[in-house]
């Protein structure tokens, strides 16, 4: 018997139990908002940023792989890239934007999505982002990078960081010192990551080709000038962060929606659905993979080619990669290589192709 069963045994048990996750939905609210005084709180344009565990020395952007730090919108803003030793120069490559979640760090997050390894045998480049450092609250003892994906999350949103700008100047810089393949740029994340990600596919729909992410959901507002991209979400079906069937567990974090019906509306499928109406896609919604782990549904018919996938984990949690989290959140043990089934939807998709189309 293979030695992850007794995983996904536990994890079945857990699927079976999930009825009584949601009746305990408020009270983990109400624990959330206790933990979230004590764990998170405001950032003011005058603060340093550092990055823990870091060497925060960075450098000014270069070519080749490394740590880097500008100055953006009155802040340093820093980020990691990787460039596989094997590349030719002389060959363009695709050029992945990977955004970590709340409270991690590039070089966390790096570990986590494996996105190295991909772009190691793939050939492409990754950049790794990192938020801005803050408290959620006043009382906070300590402070997180977060990023401003809209009414989420945190001093990031609250103080309107400018995370899409400086996004933009990384592309900038990868673009003058690498051989990027233009028609190719990516974005993937998780979680806070995540939602910036589809703000990104929302307000950069010029620059990105597709964009796939896991386990949050778009939290910022329809933009006129966007032109419908392909996207993915991924979601674990166990979510007990940013639950499979609303995104309330992430209100904490967003006092001004504290009364908007939206912030309780958005969950994984009305997601998939809202992006499809974006993308203008005909048809209904189809099932296109199914096995003992996850399920892929989605939209065929859009505009650009612009298709919509959600990928259920169905006994994934808040972690729906591979890897196990550095703060201990439990991955799929290998069972579900989810950033592998992102990159093979990225991939399939240029700017050159929706020209074309």
């Amino acid at each position: 018997m293979d030695a992850r069963t007794p995983w996904f045994g536990s994890q079945v048990k857990l699927l079976k139990g999930r009825d009584n996750i949601m009746r305990r939905s408020v009270s983990a609210l109400v624990l959330l908002l206790f933990l979230s005084s004590t764990l998170s709180g405001c950032l003011s344009s005058n603060d340093t940023m550092t990055n823990d565990g870091e060497d925060d020395s960075g450098k000014t952007p270069s070519r080749g792989g490394g740590f880097f730090c500008i100055e953006h919108d009155g802040l340093e803003r820093c980020w990691e890239k990787h460039v596989p030793e094997n590349l030719d120069p002389d060959v363009p490559v695709p050029l992945v934007v990977d955004v970590h979640g709340y409270s991690s760090t590039s070089s966390t997050h790096k570990d986590l999505s494996g996105f190295n390894e991909i772009a190691n045998s793939e050939g492409a480049i990754v950049v790794y982002p990192n938020g801005v450092l803050g408290k959620n609250l006043p009382t906070d003892l300590i402070e997180n990078q977060a990023w401003n994906a809209g009414w989420c999350c945190a001093h990031a949103s609250r103080d309107n960081i400018d995370d899409v700008g400086f996004i933009t100047k990384i592309i900038e810089f990868t673009i003058e010192e690498e051989n990027i393949d233009t028609n190719r740029i990516y974005a993937s994340g998780w979680s806070n990551g995540c939602a910036m990600v589809q703000r990104l596919a929302m307000e950069m729909s010029h620059v990105f080709a597709a964009t796939g992410c896991m386990s949050h959901y778009l939290v910022t507002d329809y933009v006129d000038d966007y032109s419908p991209i392909p996207v993915m979400e991924v979601h674990g079906f166990l979510d007990n962060v940013v639950l499979y069937e609303t995104s309330l567990l992430s209100l904490p974090w967003a006092e001004e929606m504290w009364t908007n019906p939206e912030s309780v509306d958005t969950g994984a499928i009305e997601n998939m659905h809202e992006w499809a109406s974006y993308n203008q896609c005909t048809g209904s919604m189809e099932t296109f993979e199914t096995n003992e782990f996850y399920m892929i549904q989605g939209f065929d018919e859009c505009e650009n080619d612009a298709i919509v996938r959600l990928m259920t984990i169905f006994a994934a949690q808040h972690n729906p990669y591979a890897n196990d989290n550095a703060d201990g959140t439990p991955g799929t043990q290998g069972l579900v290589k989810s950033s592998e089934v992102v990159w093979d939807f990225l991939i399939q998709h240029a700017k050159e192709d929706a020209v074309e189309n």
